[in-house]
């Protein structure tokens, strides 16, 4: 995956996340943002640049949202137990 799809996966998920208040579809967008960055990378690295987009939404509402569902899904991770 060339950088210019990594940006364009991580764009997608927040368009789509922004663009709603139902944590179950923002989870959603999420976990399938993940799924797709770890194609060609680590699931660390993929978390990494997701939180990183999360952490940049300029709506600190929409962040902490976004930011509560993100945590919860990776509580439910494996990896991160």
């Amino acid at each position: 995956m060339v950088a210019e799809n990594v940006m364009a996966v991580i764009a997608d998920c927040m368009k789509k996340a922004q663009s709603t208040k139902n944590e179950d579809r923002i989870g959603e967008h999420l976990a399938e943002a993940l799924a797709d960055l770890q194609v060609e990378m680590s699931e660390e690295d993929a978390a990494n640049m997701l939180e990183g987009a999360i952490a940049s939404d300029k709506s600190e509402a929409r962040r902490d949202r976004i930011f509560r569902v993100w945590q919860q899904l990776q509580s439910r991770s494996p990896g991160h137990q």
